[in-house]
C-alpha cells in the first residue's frame, strides 16, 4: 500500500501556489496525500477558500516555522520572488524537521544551464546550496516549467499584439516551452506523489513548445490581426543584455528563448513530462491555441 504524506505549501494563496494547492485537493491526487497543509501568514479570503475545500490553514512567522512543519513529509515553496526572509527560515528549519522531499521557489525557467550573472536567478542558485549545506539528508526537486503560459504573450517578452507586431531574438522559427499555471500545479501535486527515489533533482517541462512564428498563426487564427514578425540579432541584443543585466530577468529570458534554452523537449534541454502524465493519460495539457481562443487572438490587448 503507498505511503500516504502529509504535504505543506508556502506561499499557497499567491498565483502558483494557490494552483499547487487546488490540484493537491483535487480528486486526481487527494487519495495520494494525508493532511494538505496551507502555509500562509494570514488567514484572508484565499485560505478560507482553500480551507473550505480541505486544506488545513497553518499560520507562520519568522519565530514559528520549525513547528510549522510538524509532521510535514513533502513542502512546496511557492513563495514570490519578495519573500526571500521567510525561504531562509524555511531553510533553517528544514534539518529538524520531518520533511523528506522539498520543492524550492523555482516554477520558470532552467537558469541552472546558462552561464552568465543574473541577480535573481544567481539569488535562487544561493538558496540551493544553502538547503544541500543545511539539509543534506532532505531530496530535494527543482522544477523548471518554462514561461508561464497565462503571463508570457506581452510587450515585456516581445509579443506586441495590440500593435500586430513581434519582435523575437534571433531566429522566429525557434521554439520555446509553456506551461499553464494549472497544468504547473498538477505537475506538482504528481510529483509530490511519486516513490521518492524516483523524483529528479532537476525535472523540466512544457505544457507546450512553440515557435514565436507558429504563435503569431496561432493568435491570427483566433481572432487575432495579422502579425508582422521582426527578428533582432541575437549576438547583440545578447551583449547588450549582459552589459547592462538589470535586476529583473525579462530580456535575459528573451535571448535564452532564441538560444533554444527554454525548448523543454527530449530532443531540447529535455523532458520530465512522461514521468509525471504519459500520452496526457492522466490529463490534457493546456496548450497555446486553448489559451489563444480563450483570449480571441488579443493577449493583452
Amino acid at each position: 500500500m503507498p505511503e500516504i504524506r502529509n504535504i505543506a505549501v508556502a506561499g499557497g494563496t499567491g498565483r502558483v501556489g494557490r494552483n499547487i494547492v487546488e490540484s493537491l485537493l483535487s480528486p486526481e491526487f487527494r487519495s495520494s496525500f494525508g493532511e494538505v497543509v496551507l502555509l500562509t501568514r494570514e488567514r484572508g479570503p484565499t485560505a478560507i477558500e482553500l480551507e473550505k475545500k480541505g486544506a488545513t490553514i497553518r499560520l507562520y512567522n519568522e519565530e514559528n516555522m520549525a513547528s510549522s512543519l510538524e509532521g510535514v513529509d513533502v513542502l512546496v515553496n511557492a513563495l514570490a520572488s519578495k519573500g526571500h526572509h521567510y525561504k531562509l527560515k524555511i531553510i533553517e528549519a528544514l534539518p529538524t524537521s520531518s520533511v523528506k522531499l522539498y520543492f524550492p521557489s523555482e516554477f520558470g525557467v532552467d537558469h541552472y544551464g546558462h552561464m552568465f550573472p543574473q541577480e535573481m536567478w544567481d539569488t535562487k542558485k544561493d538558496m540551493y546550496r544553502a538547503v544541500q549545506k543545511a539539509a543534506p539528508n532532505t531530496k530535494v526537486c527543482l522544477v523548471f516549467i518554462g514561461l508561464f503560459l497565462e503571463l508570457s504573450f506581452g510587450p515585456w517578452f516581445g509579443f506586441d499584439t495590440k500593435n500586430a507586431r513581434y519582435t523575437c531574438v534571433g531566429s522566429a522559427t525557434t521554439p520555446a516551452s509553456y506551461t499553464s499555471m494549472a497544468d504547473t500545479g498538477k505537475i506538482v501535486a504528481a510529483l509530490a506523489s511519486l516513490p521518492y527515489g524516483k523524483v529528479p533533482e532537476f525535472a523540466r517541462f512544457g505544457g507546450d513548445t512553440i515557435s514565436c512564428a507558429e504563435i503569431a498563426k496561432v493568435m491570427k487564427d483566433n481572432g487575432g490581426p495579422e502579425i508582422q514578425i521582426e527578428e533582432l540579432d541575437l549576438g547583440e541584443f545578447k551583449k547588450r543584455v549582459l552589459e547592462e543585466n538589470g535586476l529583473m530577468p525579462a530580456e535575459h529570458i528573451r535571448f535564452v528563448m532564441g538560444e533554444g534554452g527554454i525548448d523543454h523537449r527530449v530532443e531540447g534541454m529535455g523532458s520530465d513530462v512522461d514521468l509525471v502524465n504519459e500520452g496526457e493519460k492522466r490529463w490534457k495539457w493546456k496548450r497555446v491555441g486553448n489559451y489563444a481562443a480563450e483570449v480571441k487572438g488579443r493577449p493583452f490587448v
